[in-house]
């Protein structure tokens, strides 16, 4: 496609460092993408385009590709970002259609969601991104197409990684550290009874100090670990 530079003008192309150009004539509802700092970029956009488009996911379609320029032209999705629609949807509309998205993606079975996303990561080289396609998907299934430009407004890498985390933790901290550490408070009590009078040589700063015995010992260590699991069950 043959097309004069004076014939474009630049727009906005996020945190990308290609450069966008959209035609002056809106009647043609092209873009022109210059991928000429990054070859490779170039490449990967024409693969993870060619893939999404296999699987009917939305994406814009692709006109003409110059291989030695690294160039692209593209169809034009045009201005319809979330900040300048946002205000036209109704807050409680969108909560009940995300709720309703959730339960759904989640009622999904987990090996062919693994599977899904995975292989979205293996095109994208992004475990985020194919996060967000796979739920991209699920709206689709489910009547929410006009809404899948918003997903990722709320599924950044912080989003998802901060919140796993956090409940990875807390996870863990319900279903293996505190059964865990009930078991050896239920230890050193029975063996605090059992040593109670065994007699041993305490230390203090590595010397030798007052006698004391295992019991003893083992009690004082109980209780300290006592007070930090009441904490974490509180």
């Amino acid at each position: 496609m043959k097309f004069n530079l004076d014939d474009l003008y630049q727009i906005e192309s996020g945190a990308s460092y290609k450069k966008i150009y959209r035609f002056k004539n809106k009647n043609i509802g092209k873009v022109v993408v210059n991928f000429s700092y990054n070859h490779n970029d170039y490449l990967s956009f024409l693969e993870v385009n060619n893939f999404l488009s296999n699987i009917n996911i939305s994406v814009p379609k692709i006109f003409y590709s110059d291989h030695d320029k690294s160039i692209i032209i593209m169809e034009d999705f045009g201005d319809n970002r979330y900040d300048k629609l946002i205000n036209s949807i109704d807050p409680k509309e969108i909560l009940i259609d995300a709720v309703n998205s959730l339960i759904e993606i989640q009622n999904t079975q987990k090996p062919i969601v693994n599977n899904i996303i995975k292989q979205y990561e293996i095109i994208l080289n992004h475990d985020i991104k194919a996060l967000e396609y796979f739920i991209r998907d699920k709206f689709k299934t489910i009547g929410l197409e006009k809404y899948t430009s918003f997903i990722h407004f709320g599924i950044t890498s912080q989003d998802i990684n901060t919140s796993a985390n956090i409940l990875s933790l807390k996870s863990s901290i319900i279903n293996v550290v505190i059964p865990e550490l009930n078991k050896i408070v239920e230890k050193l009590d029975l063996y605090k009874k059992e040593m109670s009078d065994s007699v041993m040589l305490s230390f203090t700063h590595g010397q030798p100090a007052v006698p004391t015995t295992m019991g003893k010992e083992l009690n004082v260590y109980k209780y300290r670990l006592k007070i930090q699991l009441d904490n974490l069950n509180n």
